[in-house]
């Protein structure tokens, strides 16, 4: 069961994890934004300043420091999982090596804007993430990761 909170731009739930201490947040500009709330308080920001939209959040360096935080984690992650992908395996994983292939470059996308996420909607075009799945699917090897 979650607890909702309400507010006037949008809403959020704590994670219903015990032993995760997330925040997801959800506005009307924003789709989602689910950070560990150990994060925001160790960069000195808050869930109240993603509610209300705070302008130039996104120019903050400590908001910076967290999303590059953020991206090292998701490549990480990725690093490990494919670490742990065994050979042999990786012709039936291919539909999501493709997915990752794809979340790999969003990844990279949003980092070269310079994590602008907040008032903007970073995407790739259909023909790039056609290219990303024919490559992967071609190949069958996970994306690069350059960081």
């Amino acid at each position: 069961m979650h607890r909702r909170w309400s507010t006037p731009t949008g809403w959020a739930w704590p994670s219903s994890s015990p032993t995760s201490s997330a925040t997801w947040v959800r506005t009307p500009t924003w789709a989602r934004v689910y950070l560990p709330q150990q994060d925001l308080i160790r960069h000195g920001l808050s869930r109240q300043q993603f509610l209300s939209g705070r302008a130039g959040l996104e120019e903050q360096p400590a908001f910076r420091a967290l999303m590059a935080e953020q991206a090292a984690r998701a490549r990480d992650a990725y690093r490990e999982a494919f670490a742990a992908l065994p050979e042999v395996d990786r012709n039936r994983q291919r539909p999501g090596l493709i997915m990752a292939a794809i979340c790999v470059a969003l990844l990279d996308e949003i980092e070269r804007s310079g994590y602008a996420v907040l008032n903007q909607r970073i995407a790739l075009t259909p023909l790039r993430k056609f290219w990303l799945a024919c490559r992967t699917r071609a190949t069958g090897r996970p994306p690069r990761l350059v960081t």
